[in-house]
């Protein structure tokens, strides 16, 4: 029920949950779209709007308030990275189940950040 509310209240958290969707239904394009997910979150988790770019203290606050590293996203951010300029590179499945893995992390803890702090 109160994630129901969150979700429904927060427009960045449910963009970042459709791209999480997006990218289950379309592993090629999952490197990009996931990424994009984990960073709707740092920008809702730092108060940031659609149109702010995240710096590194930006980056570096997210990852405190939810306790994660960017040793966490390391993997997902270099395949979104070689993606987004074009180039689809090839991953295997232990690759995508490792974006998975890390794009889960980061909304399982924003949520539970999220919902620790009643925002």
């Amino acid at each position: 029920r109160q994630l129901f509310a969150l979700i429904t209240r927060n427009a960045q958290l449910r963009y970042a949950v459709r791209d999480f969707n997006q990218g289950l239904v379309y592993p090629q394009d999952c490197p990009y779209l996931f990424y994009r997910a984990v960073e709707t979150l740092a920008r809702f988790v730092c108060q940031k709007d659609d149109f702010q770019s995240l710096g590194k203290k930006d980056w570096k606050l997210f990852h405190k308030r939810i306790a994660t590293s960017y040793d966490d996203l390391k993997e997902l951010h270099i395949f979104a990275k070689r993606q987004h300029h074009g180039s689809y590179a090839y991953f295997t499945k232990n690759q995508y189940l490792a974006m998975v893995s890390a794009t889960q992390l980061f909304l399982s803890r924003t949520i539970q950040y999220l919902l620790e702090d009643s925002y």
